[in-house]
């Protein structure tokens, strides 16, 4: 009984939530990536450090972003049965072109990717683009963008950050091209 009361008090201690701030991000730019169809290389700015943050306690950092209007939630992650725009690799570090001290900057390969009722996902072809268009053309105008990590067997609970906003505009050209 005493070892069944220690581990659950254990199992209680390492499902709290995480002590990293949660950042807030802002859109630079996306653009095509030229050596591979369909993807595309999106950065940003963080008013918080990720990498470093997010590897203590978590893994599996990405950046997901949702055809929606609001703020991302835990349950647009289950729920979600449609296209999402997400990182094809990890989150990596860029030089700081402004020499600001209060953000950094990030970019990563991102690609359209179509969840089913399944839970599977297909990534995004050619005979996909017009409807990925199509869904560009509506409003609102941006697609709702997080970054979010998880941790082995959910022990603490999932980073999310604040939702940026990526212009549906901006990636349509790109799209398009």
């Amino acid at each position: 009984m005493k070892y069944i009361i220690i581990s659950l008090f254990a199992l209680g201690m390492f499902s709290c939530s995480h002590n990293i701030p949660i950042a807030n991000l802002e859109f630079e730019k996306i653009v095509k990536n030229d050596k591979n169809k369909n993807s595309y290389f999106l950065y940003f700015s963080s008013d918080v450090e990720l990498l470093k943050n997010l590897h203590i306690n978590h893994n599996g950092a990405r950046v997901e972003c949702f055809f929606k209007g609001d703020n991302v939630e835990e349950k647009d992650f289950i729920d979600n049965h449609s296209y999402t725009l997400t990182s094809v690799n990890g989150i990596k570090t860029i030089p700081n072109p402004k020499f600001s001290e209060q953000l950094y900057y990030y970019y990563v390969k991102v690609r359209f990717v179509k969840s089913d009722n399944n839970g599977s996902s297909d990534f995004l072809d050619e005979k996909n683009i017009p409807e990925i268009s199509t869904l560009l053309s509506k409003k609102p105008n941006c697609l709702s963008c997080v970054i979010t990590a998880v941790t082995y067997m959910n022990t603490t609970k999932r980073y999310i950050s604040n939702t940026m906003c990526l212009p549906k505009d901006e990636l349509k050209k790109v799209v398009e091209k």
